[in-house]
């Protein structure tokens, strides 16, 4: 899975969605398994202003010292699950999108030792899991999501994997991976 990975975006690097907004990047690392890899997701404490318990990658903000959105995705990863930098063997990048902040979110695509015992370094998080990238594929995993909004409950589809909820615009990530490098054909709706 991983060979077939590295042919399909090895190198590749987009332009930002809207270059007109603030810039942050996340860190999609998988594990080297090539047979089973998993995907690295953390969790927000329930304690933050923003996204409080939301599942995402680990990641963060541009600052003006990075020297690119890839060293903001790794230097976030550092801060926040002790992934050095230097322990990360960078793909490429996946299409940059616009989240419901306001910010330009660029993907990057990594590989890391599946062996790595990652735990939170930073009180913005609770915990550090993984999921197999092989869940994703199957639309049968795909389960409603509700989620109060300015006071509405909105319904969204999701992944449910050991109790927790990956949803969102990590999800959507994710999808569009496995939907660009193995043809998966997932469809991102409620069934």
């Amino acid at each position: 899975m991983l060979d077939h990975l590295r042919s399909s975006i090895s190198g590749q690097q987009y332009d930002l969605a809207n270059p007109e907004l603030p810039s942050s990047a996340v860190l999609v690392a998988l594990t080297n398994c090539n047979s089973e890899p998993e995907v690295l997701l953390t969790r927000r404490t329930k304690h933050l202003s923003r996204n409080p318990g939301e599942v995402c990658f680990p990641g963060g903000k541009w600052e003006e010292d990075d020297a690119d959105l890839l060293v903001t995705a790794l230097r976030e990863s550092h801060e926040e699950v002790g992934l050095r930098p230097e322990w990360v063997d960078v793909v490429g990048g996946l299409k940059p999108i616009v989240a419901r902040s306001g910010l330009n979110v660029a993907p990057y695509v990594g590989i890391i030792d599946s062996t790595l015992d990652l735990q939170p370094t930073s009180d913005e998080l609770d915990s550090v899991f993984r999921t197999p990238l092989r869940f994703f594929m199957d639309e049968k995993n795909i389960s409603p999501y509700k989620h109060e909004f300015n006071g509405q409950e909105f319904s969204f589809p999701g992944f449910v994997y050991e109790g927790y909820t990956i949803w969102g615009l990590t999800a959507y990530i994710i999808v569009d991976m496995v939907n660009s490098v193995y043809d998966a054909g997932v469809e991102m709706v409620i069934r």
